[in-house]
């Protein structure tokens, strides 16, 4: 019972921290336009970079050496020496990029407007990123309750704060931005005195080098991750085409509620996973790909409803203005898909730090070769395109080099569960094309989502979760 209360506590704030910010669009639309979301989406690339880079890959390690230093030594005193070097590394960031903000933003943003709201973005991200090892600490402590309330908390603040500096106020885009570091912020002070004066933690030199030594190898693939996860939006606004930017920043939004959602699984499933790779169960990586199954086939089941219905989600959300986001939401929700396998932590087990970043590179290589032609010639829609095929390859590349060093066992139904989604993403775009008569394309739509909920009952998945088989440990 333990375990199922632990997914709803982790699945509310999923269901609102992804609702709320959609919900609320259109009053954001009605003051906020297209180059305003565009300008958001270049001083949050730009913060996601800098803060990426401050932050030293040390989350990922901190994740990883939880639960190996979890016997020996006190798990507090490592989540307090991590917070503390970021914190100073991000303070010498935040100071030269304050010195030459000017310089930055007309270099490489090629916009003179745009220096203070690049401030804006880095000291949003910054807080966001500190904010995560919490998170962490609460999501491998299986502490599932406090998670969800934190976590909510910081989503209530932050769409509170930004609809007041917006609507109230008027103070545009600043306004969006401050509203949401606000809110970040009072949660880090409030998060990080309990930490301070309650729990009395101490820095560790020797857990911080540790760390380090193997988290430094990962830098380059944060570097590398930004600039590929981030690059389709700075290039379209790089070359001025701010409202393609926004359009596009609006489509990723509403596209990544299947991200969302496949990350709040990783809350529920990570820790399973990760102590029982460090167990000596010699059947542990069949046990683990077999728990796993459930969890891809409910990441699908979101990110295929959002694809199917992403034109009737747009219209309804935003102005006519953002429509064209309709097929962008459409084509990053298939890539959401493919994420999933990424979050099992595989390489990092193995403590190939070093090859992620390898891969990484690659990655990033991959997505500037297609993203430069594809957003000259199409744009935003371009952008989508690019962002797809270059992330459905480097996670074919990186899943193959997972399962050489980490090989887990995934059942067969995994393979029923893609080719059923990449078929329905084949046939909605076959429809855009065709002149049909909506209510067709739309009963075409249902049947498709009807037909992947049987095969979901035609295996078992739903008897599962009512055993509760979905939520027993591995062991």
């Amino acid at each position: 019972m333990k375990g199922i209360k632990s997914f709803f506590w982790y699945l509310i704030p999923f269901s609102l921290k992804s609702l709320i910010p959609i919900i609320t669009l259109p009053i954001f639309t009605r003051y906020l336009n297209s180059n305003d979301f565009g300008l958001y989406a270049l001083s949050i690339f730009f913060g996601t970079f800098l803060s990426g880079i401050a932050n030293f890959g040390l989350l990922v390690v901190y994740e990883r050496n939880f639960f190996e230093s979890k016997k020996d030594k006190h798990p507090v005193n490592l989540l307090f020496t991590n917070i503390n070097f970021i914190i100073v590394n991000l303070f010498i960031v935040l100071f030269f990029s304050s010195l030459f903000k000017e310089t930055i933003a007309n270099l490489f943003f090629n916009n003179s407007k745009i220096e203070d709201l690049l401030i804006f973005g880095l000291i949003y991200c910054g807080l966001k990123s500190l904010n995560e090892f919490f998170y962490m600490y609460l999501k491998n402590g299986e502490n599932a309750k406090r998670f969800s309330q934190i976590s909510l908390m910081e989503t209530f603040l932050s769409v509170t704060l930004s609809l007041h500096f917006v609507v109230n106020l008027s103070y545009g885009i600043d306004g969006f931005i401050l509203g949401q570091i606000l809110s970040v912020g009072s949660i880090f002070l409030s998060l990080y005195g309990y930490l301070f004066f309650v729990k009395k933690p101490s820095f560790s030199y020797e857990e911080l080098k540790k760390a380090l030594k193997l988290s430094f190898p990962l830098t380059p693939r944060t570097f590398f991750w930004v600039i590929g996860s981030q690059f389709d939006r700075y290039m379209l606004g790089y070359i001025g085409n701010l409202s393609g930017a926004g359009i596009y920043d609006i489509g990723l939004k509403i596209a990544n509620v299947g991200n969302t959602f496949s990350t709040t699984l990783k809350q529920v499933f990570s820790p399973k996973v990760y102590q029982n790779l460090f167990s000596d169960d010699s059947d542990r990586l069949v046990k683990i790909g077999k728990y796993l199954t459930q969890f891809f086939y409910l990441s699908v089941l979101v990110s295929l409803t959002t694809c199917l219905f992403s034109f009737e989600i747009i219209s309804i959300l935003t102005p006519k203005e953002f429509h064209d986001a309709a097929i962008i939401i459409s084509i990053l929700s298939i890539l959401n898909v493919f994420y999933f396998f990424g979050k099992q932590g595989q390489l990092i087990f193995a403590k190939k730090s070093l090859l992620i970043s390898i891969l990484s590179f690659g990655a990033i290589l991959l997505n500037i070769i297609l993203n430069i032609p594809m957003i000259l010639y199409f744009g935003a829609v371009g952008a989508a395109w690019a962002t797809l095929i270059s992330g459905v390859l480097s996670a074919i590349i990186t899943f193959y080099f997972s399962q050489k060093y980490t090989p887990i066992v995934w059942e067969y139904k995994i393979i029923y569960y893609l080719t059923y989604i990449l078929l329905s993403f084949t046939f909605i775009l076959v429809m855009q094309s065709l002149e049909i008569v909506y209510l067709q394309k739309l009963l075409f739509k249902l049947l498709i989502l009807v037909i992947y909920l049987f095969m979901g009952y035609r295996f078992n998945m739903f008897n599962s979760l009512l055993r509760l088989k979905f939520f027993k440990k591995l062991n």
